[in-house]
């Protein structure tokens, strides 16, 4: 291969050893203009789980092919690692690690065509009926991004969900739980401009956002197969920022309790013709959809309301495009409508 950065590339690679449990592999390359890189990849599996741990770098013959500042030094080099365990039957733990000289080394010896790299511990819980994931993530740009720069991406600290299924007696239905906190630290304001017009995508500080979803369903067949499906249940969202940045609008809680109400309602179809019979099941919905509306604490600016955007049932009865839809605008296919409001608590 051949890059005007690195020239005529010469790449080998050659597993040294090699067992059930372990793999070492060495992967060097000579660059027509940057001298000899020196590649090693190991892999080790245990019966729970394996850990792998690939590291590369080289010292550069001319620095001058790069216009990047960071990426003008003699050594250069990364080391990635990756681990997966399972310590029980429904519990799976993990982290990830990427270490550089400079965010470019990896795009530029073409190690990654990714253009981001997350660094991260986390934990997943899968049972039939609750599934739980929990990490602690932070986030690094690959390319031509300064050390500086870094520090405007957001680190999730932590990002946490779940979600519960019990079904309760024949006939009664079923309850469905969900919750999510994510946690946002950022060093830096996060700024661009498009044009002329500025543009913050995020604000330097702490910022946490919870919620809690709950509802119930059950399933009723009427005469001639329709089928309706009632939910009822609501969602509550908690939402605090401490204010850090300059530019921000200060210390700000947020706090909303959504009622939520709505009907699926099934029934099937049929046309006939000489040679052949086709079937459908058209649907309908009867939505009590909250109001989408902006409210904030005493101490926020109006630069910086925002609606905490309420969900709708999560359901699988309903579709995606109803139960996920930012804000919960009503989404009627039937004649009939009815409107709940948001219900703001007052903190």
């Amino acid at each position: 291969s051949y890059t005007e950065k690195t020239g005529h590339t010469l790449a080998v690679s050659a597993t040294v050893y090699s067992t059930r449990w372990s793999d070492v592999i060495l992967t060097p390359a000579l660059l027509s203009r940057q001298g000899l890189l020196l590649g090693a990849g190991w892999v080790q599996r245990f019966d729970g789980g394996s850990f792998s741990i690939k590291a590369s770098g080289l010292y550069q013959g001319d620095q001058g092919a790069f216009t990047f500042a960071e990426a003008k030094r003699d050594w250069r080099g990364a080391v990635q690692t990756s681990a997966s365990f399972k310590p029980t039957k429904e519990w799976t733990v993990g982290m990830s690690y990427t270490a550089f000289t400079d965010a470019a080394y990896l795009p530029d010896y073409t190690l990654t065509d990714d253009k981001s790299s997350v660094n991260e511990i986390y934990a997943v819980n899968l049972t039939r009926n609750t599934f739980i994931d929990a990490r602690v993530q932070s986030f690094t740009l690959l390319g031509d991004v300064t050390a500086a720069s870094q520090n405007q991406q957001g680190q999730a600290l932590p990002t946490v969900r779940f979600e519960h299924i019990e079904d309760l007696a024949p006939g009664m239905g079923r309850v469905e739980i969900s919750g999510k906190l994510l946690g946002v630290r950022r060093e830096l304001n996060s700024t661009t401009t498009a044009g002329v017009v500025p543009y913050t995508l995020g604000y330097a500080g702490n910022k946490q956002h919870a919620s809690f979803q709950a509802g119930w369903q059950n399933q009723y067949i009427g005469g001639g197969g329709l089928v309706f499906t009632p939910y009822l249940g609501g969602r509550a969202d908690v939402a605090y920022y401490d204010g850090s940045s300059a530019i921000g609008p200060g210390n700000t809680t947020l706090m909303n309790a959504t009622p939520i109400a709505a009907m699926d309602v099934r029934f099937p179809m049929a046309a006939m013709d000489r040679r052949s019979i086709s079937s459908s099941r058209s649907r309908s919905w009867y939505i009590a959809a909250p109001i989408r509306r902006r409210w904030a604490s005493p101490m926020m600016t109006p630069r910086a309301s925002c609606s905490t955007t309420p969900i709708c049932s999560a359901s699988t009865a309903f579709p995606a495009a109803i139960a996920r839809k930012p804000g919960c605008a009503p989404i009627l296919a039937a004649a009939i409508r009815s409107i709940s409001p948001t219900i703001p608590i007052s903190n």
